[in-house]
This record gives structure tokens, C-alpha cells and sequence, in this order.
């Protein structure tokens, strides 16, 4: 129970982020079943861009080790694309939605608070590309401004 609630905390603040696309996890599958009492420690996170932006994420990671094998006591995390579904062919992974910005992520026991605060505090999961993209933004206003400031000196 412990690492399920891990999970869909974890699931709802990665749900917010605006990098990502989109969050596969069993709670926002829209149905509830009997078979089960919560919605497991699997997290499927598809993020906005390609092949680039996923292992930008997976370098970021802390606490979270990457690994072909998920599941386990330790939180886990892979890109199927490349590692466990490297040898299925274009046409089988698009049809199955294994994309190159699919990261997937098993849950381990670790605290639920340390798990989120590692991923803000150590720029873990989508924080990094978070401040990354913050970072761009901020640096395109100062060339602007610098841009109207050296053009009104000029007149």
C-alpha cells in the first residue's frame, strides 16, 4: 500500500508538470476495477518532445536508477523504446505506444516525502527541464531588452 501511495503521489505532481504530455497510470485510466484496491506502482510518463528530452530526463534522475528490469523495493526507471523494446520493429511500437518520449517508472518503498522533495531539491525528474525551459525564457527577455535599450541609445 505504502508504494502505491508513493505512486499516485508522485503520478499527480508529475501530472502538473508542464513538460509532460501525458501520464499513464491506472488511476487516470478512467475505470475502476474490483480485482484491485489501489492503482499500483507503475508510472508511464510521456513527455512533450522526442528521444532527446527522455534521456535528458532519465540523466536527471537521483534517486531513481535506470534499469531494464522494473519492479522491485528500489524506485526504477527505463525507456522502452530504446532498452526493453529495442528489437520490436517502428511499426509494432507505434502501434502498442511505445514512443521515443516514453519513460516508464516503477515505484520503489522509499518515502513518499523524500521521493518528491529528491525530485524538486535535486532537480530530479522534470524539475531539470523545468528550469532548463525557465532558464531560455529569461535569457530571450534579456536579449530583448538589450535589443530596445541598444536601439534607443542609437537614436
Amino acid at each position: 500500500r505504502h508504494q502505491a501511495a508513493t505512486a499516485e503521489s508522485l503520478a499527480d505532481w508529475i501530472k502538473e508538470q508542464p513538460q509532460v504530455q501525458d501520464v499513464l497510470y491506472l488511476k487516470y485510466a478512467g475505470e475502476k476495477n474490483k480485482q484491485y484496491t489501489g492503482y499500483g506502482a507503475m508510472i508511464g510518463i510521456k513527455l512533450h518532445g522526442g528521444e532527446a528530452e527522455s534521456f535528458r530526463f532519465l540523466n536527471a534522475l537521483k534517486l531513481i536508477k535506470l534499469a531494464v528490469s522494473l519492479g522491485g523495493t528500489e524506485s526504477l526507471a527505463e525507456h522502452p523504446f530504446f532498452m526493453t523494446h529495442i528489437d520490436v520493429p517502428a511499426e509494432e511500437k507505434a502501434k502498442i505506444g511505445i514512443t521515443e518520449n516514453l519513460v516508464r517508472i516503477s515505484v520503489g518503498l522509499e518515502d513518499r516525502k523524500s521521493t518528491r522533495l529528491n525530485s524538486q531539491s535535486h532537480s530530479d525528474l522534470v524539475c531539470r527541464l523545468l528550469l532548463e525551459k525557465k532558464k531560455k525564457k529569461k535569457n530571450k527577455q534579456r536579449r530583448k531588452k538589450k535589443k530596445r535599450k541598444d536601439k534607443r541609445k542609437r537614436k
